[in-house]
């Protein structure tokens, strides 16, 4: 629960871009999440964790 608000907080995902999220999406090295908003199709600004 406590990675999903925090990727609403900084990425800002809601509930199903949270629980859509596929693992090859999240560059853990570099705190990434490197997917586009699903509606938009706009790049989504890095997460720096």
């Amino acid at each position: 629960m406590k990675a999903m608000i925090l990727l609403g907080i900084n990425a800002g995902m809601g509930n199903t871009d949270a629980a859509s999220l596929p693992q090859s999406a999240i560059g853990f090295d570099a705190g990434t999440v490197g997917i586009p908003r699903p509606k938009t199709r706009i790049a989504r600004r890095p997460v720096v964790g």
